[in-house]
């Protein structure tokens, strides 16, 4: 009861001598800002000790000509009181403190605050002045930038001289925001225009500046800063990551082509990636119909930070794209812009096509189990062949596994493809003929297209001919004796022409075997000399094959060597492992001499040979056909 009246007597000095000159102002013991969020609780802080004789808190709004103010609040003791305190707005703590207890709009001002060090009002006391400032949290508690949506870092594609825009939105108090260009040296300022709305409580700040990339550059690296006293913002800079779309650098790329096998893991390494500051990867992808959609970015590196990444999509130590599992709906191109200096950028791009293997793992032919198979047919039929499962589409093709089609010809060939869920089924049905002189051909079905070297897929089929019979014993009966000896004289002359070739010093047959066998079945080759025959100014053909039960092939082969000579001596000379074989026979100058004179005169024999089968010869016609020769 006696330190009450002790007090209430301070309080009436105080009241009369609240602006004389018996007091000290500091701010060593109290915060001299304190923002506080309108509608909770706040604490505008002070740090008192528990041996003065009291605190006391007014408004400082209050003029000296006005009315003699009243405390808010005051402790002295264990005594509180003050009208703020009676009313249950305000409430003060032992360490003098105070307490709001609902932060309004009017708290937004200046309050002072007197420590009495004794009840002796002949002791100066210490005054302060504190300050409240009011808050309200932006909508967003980051620079929002213009076209990032709810995302304090993103990416864009600008086109020069584009205006940007970043904005605080609805905070309490208004909050500075700027732009600036970072570089790796640091941050450069940009020209913008801050533009402040005020709405009933709130503001909005925001600040405009245009893109210019006057170095030319793909990438660039805009930041949006806030000036936030307050600390009602989580993250005070907003990044933005341009991409100048004007530039057709990305147009002009040859892209890397790339397999990746459905359901594996796919890897995309980029160039110079450890070394960038700012490091982006965009895919473009394509429509069902094939056509190309926008790009987009999948994962992008700021300064050695990962801002940005879709869920599937990770960056490799290195800066590499990974992907652990690969689906058909990731095929399309992918480029990374790698940042490595503020003037200089490293652009890799990848052509990325997803494949799926067939099951069985090659042609299923009617008829065959397997890779390689026999089938007994007539000299007139069909085949048919399919490869279940494939991806990308490709195209079949059947054809004589020597490349020589005077042993069988086809005609009438049915090429079907059916697709679905991302995968086709191939089927190629063929109607075949064959050369009646020939009891067995090997023919094959193989991958052939755009696409056939990634699957290099074949099955061999050995073709018998099957002979009736009965049929065969007539006709042998009717023969006349003439065609007997044409028989023999076929023979003969084939011997001849063997006997000839064996005294060249030129192996030619092997010649024809060796070419046939290297460019057949390797369509990279293939392409290889269709560019040496652009070269030259020579028309591609189709390199022929030979069979020894067959000897008619071998003029047609030998004709196409010498027409393709030119191209044939470039491609093998160029390669580096080249067989010795054909490489010893163009590195000598008179090997296309050699192949001209057999050429000539094997002519004779194969037009006689030709002669001799004819269906309407007699055995004195063939007899003067020899004679002939022998002259």
């Amino acid at each position: 009861m006696e330190r009450s009246l002790i007090v209430l007597g301070v309080m009436l000095t105080l009241t009369t001598t609240f602006y004389c000159s018996h007091s000290v102002t500091t701010d060593e013991e109290c915060i001299p800002e304190n923002y506080l969020q309108l509608g909770r609780p706040g604490t505008v802080r002070c740090n008192f000790s528990p041996e003065v004789f009291g605190i006391f808190w007014y408004n400082s709004s209050l003029s000296p000509d006005g009315p003699i103010p009243s405390s808010i609040a005051f402790i002295s003791g264990s005594t509180k009181g003050g009208y703020g305190y009676a009313s249950g707005e305000y409430n003060i703590t032992t360490n003098g403190s105070l307490i709001i207890n609902v932060v309004k709009v009017r708290d937004d001002k200046e309050f002072t605050v007197v420590k009495m060090l004794s009840s002796n009002i002949s002791i100066p006391r210490v005054v302060y002045t504190v300050g409240v400032v009011t808050t309200v949290r932006p909508e967003n508690p980051f620079p929002e930038i213009d076209g990032c949506i709810d995302a304090s870092t993103c990416f864009l594609e600008l086109t020069d001289a584009a205006p940007v825009s970043c904005h605080i939105r609805n905070s309490r108090p208004a909050i500075q925001v700027e732009w600036t260009e970072r570089k790796i040296g640091g941050d450069t300022n940009m020209t913008s225009l801050l533009r402040v709305k005020q709405h009933d409580l709130t503001f909005t700040s925001t600040a405009t500046t245009l893109y210019e990339n006057d170095n030319a550059q793909l990438l660039t690296l805009f930041v949006c800063q806030a000036d936030d006293p307050a600390n009602i913002l989580h993250r005070e800079e907003s990044l933005l990551l341009a991409e100048d779309r004007r530039f057709p650098a990305l147009d002009n790329l040859r892209p890397i082509k790339k397999y990746v096998q459905f359901g594996a893991r796919m890897i995309l390494d980029c160039k110079k990636a450890s070394h960038a500051s700012l490091l982006a990867w965009k895919q473009q992808s394509y429509t069902a119909e094939g056509a190309s959609k926008q790009s987009d970015v999948i994962i992008y590196r700021v300064f050695n930070h990962t801002e940005y990444s879709m869920d599937e999509f990770n960056f490799s130590d290195n800066g590499s794209l990974s992907l652990d599992t690969t689906r058909n709906s990731h095929e399309g191109l992918y480029y990374c812009i790698a940042k490595v200096s503020d003037t200089g950028e490293e652009v890799t791009a990848y052509n990325v096509s997803v494949y799926v293997n067939p099951v069985p793992l090659y042609p299923v032919v009617e008829g065959c189990n397997s890779s390689t198979c026999h089938l007994d047919v007539s000299t007139n039929g069909e085949l048919t062949c399919a490869v279940y499962g494939i991806r990308p589409k490709v195209d079949l093709e059947w054809r004589s596994q020597h490349g020589d089609s005077s042993f069988i010809f086809f005609s009438q060939m049915e090429l079907r493809t059916d697709s679905a869920e991302g995968v086709s089924n191939v089927f190629l049905k063929v109607k075949f003929t064959i050369d009646e002189m020939v009891n067995e051909v090997s023919v094959e079905c193989r991958v052939v297209g755009e696409h056939s070297t990634l699957f290099g897929l074949f099955t061999k089929v050995d073709l018998s001919v099957h002979v009736d019979l009965d049929n065969a014993t007539e006709t042998a009966n009717l023969l006349p004796l003439w065609i007997l000896l044409g028989v023999v004289l076929i023979i003969i002359g084939t011997l001849v022409i063997i006997k000839a070739i064996g005294m060249f010093p030129l192996d030619v047959k092997n010649l024809v075997e060796n070419a046939f066998g290297y460019f057949h079945i390797n369509t990279v080759r293939v392409e290889c000399l269709k560019e040496f025959c652009d070269f030259v100014v020579q028309e591609f053909q189709n390199i022929l094959g030979y069979c020894n039960v067959r000897l008619l092939s071998l003029l047609p082969a030998v004709e196409r060597i010498l027409l393709m000579y030119e191209p044939l001596k470039c491609s093998f000379l160029s390669e580096d492992n080249c067989p010795a074989v054909p490489r010893r026979m163009f590195e000598n100058p008179c090997t296309e001499f050699w192949l001209a004179f057999v050429h000539v005169h094997m002519s004779l024999f194969h037009n006689t040979i030709k002669m001799l089968e004819g269906d309407s010869r007699c055995g004195v016609e063939s007899s003067l056909d020899l004679d002939d020769i022998r002259k």
